[in-house]
């Protein structure tokens, strides 16, 4: 199965387990009743739970995935093969870091990355490396995610492992691309980007087409971003990949609003902002509610803008993701400009203390509920 969602055949495969996801639902049920001498089914649940992660990832079932891998995982861990355990834990971890909480998913990592080390499977542990990096990466620490990246790419080349070493150079994209070093950010991507379409791989494709569009956004190549983006959400709809596809979306929204297309924009914003609320991805939704506030209109007096990134503030510094280098000036700009559109300093500090003491739920309503033009 985790070969099927690697390779070529991964489109098929997700169509295939969503048709088949009650039928999944009840194994993991039987597998979660194992006790004493039913360790046969605990296993099953483990390794299913193991495989299943992508799915959930790219389906939008993170919020359910972690619940059948925080049951299982509890179900006698004395009991559990090491192998599978592993990998389960790191299944955990990855939908934790999807999520934005990232201490769950920094100690389950963790926790796998002791047992593979334990047993000697270093292509596990370089997998989990490159994970923890994830994490590092998005709470601003760069340094230490490049790192995480370069050990794991390090094992990769020796091991000979493609795939892995497409994904390993991508994050390295992403941090060179972090820190506005664009010729090596697209160095990187352009080599992972080459990796993928050998290995047959439409998924990873995708993360690199979003990150050379970033790359050309950035540098205010609007034309190739937008293409880019677009080439992106077409592979993320073949996909049924939801969060794929509102990173598209915000990609494509970003580009709008820096051509001044505001109503396209926020039309695109509110369709991403919906879908990365229903999944549970706080990451990229403090994102939304930024590029949202940057798309509103130059209407005197109103608040909303200053509410949206109030909200977004609040958000950040709740799961620990701050703006990365090359996204300050642009934020900045954002502030500005909601600054003028109340037109008085008091009210927007008073609008912006209003934004952080919202929930997170009250902030995406309010921002899907502003009229448009």
């Amino acid at each position: 199965l985790s070969r099927r969602l690697d390779g070529s055949e991964q489109q098929e495969a997700l169509g295939r387990l969503e048709t088949e996801n009650g039928n999944l639902r009840a194994a993991l049920s039987l597998g979660l009743q194992a006790t004493g001498d039913t360790a046969d089914r605990l296993d099953l649940a483990l390794r299913l739970c193991g495989a299943l992660w992508r799915f959930w990832f790219m389906h939008g079932y993170a919020s359910e995935g972690r619940a059948h891998l925080a049951e299982v995982l509890a179900v006698e861990p004395h009991r559990q093969a090491p192998g599978p355990r592993a990998n389960a834990l790191q299944a955990a971890g990855i939908l934790a870091y999807q999520q934005g909480d990232h201490t769950a998913a920094r100690e389950s990592m963790l926790g796998s990355l002791a047992i593979a080390r334990s047993v000697g499977d270093r292509v596990a542990a370089a997998c989990i490396l490159g994970d923890l990096g994830l994490v590092a990466h998005e709470e601003g620490e760069l340094e230490q995610a490049y790192e995480r990246y370069g050990e794991s790419l390090q094992v990769f080349r020796e091991l000979g492992e493609r795939l892995r070493e497409g994904v390993a150079l991508c994050n390295m994209g992403r941090v060179a691309s972090d820190r506005m070093d664009y010729a090596a950010a697209r160095a990187a991507y352009e080599e992972s980007l080459a990796i993928f379409r050998e290995q047959g791989n439409r998924w990873n494709t995708a993360h690199v087409l979003l990150g050379l569009g970033n790359v050309a956004a950035d540098l205010d190549e609007s034309d190739a971003a937008a293409s880019l983006y677009d080439d992106a959400l077409r592979i993320a709809r073949d996909l049924g990949d939801r969060r794929l596809i509102a990173l598209s979306l915000l990609g494509m929204a970003s580009t709008e609003s820096r051509r001044a297309g505001h109503r396209a924009a926020r039309a695109l914003f509110a369709e991403c902002l919906t879908i990365l609320h229903e999944i549970g991805d706080r990451n990229s939704t403090a994102d939304a509610l930024e590029g949202l506030a940057a798309a509103e209109e130059d209407e005197r007096g109103s608040p909303l803008a200053a509410h949206l990134l109030g909200a977004a503030e609040r958000l950040r510094e709740t799961i620990g993701v701050p703006l990365a280098p090359n996204e300050l000036s642009r934020y900045e700009r954002a502030v500005r400009r909601a600054r003028e559109q109340v037109g008085d300093d008091a009210a927007f500090e008073r609008a912006w203390r209003e934004g952080r003491e919202m929930t997170l739920g009250e902030a995406v309503a309010l921002a899907l509920e502003a009229p448009g033009e």
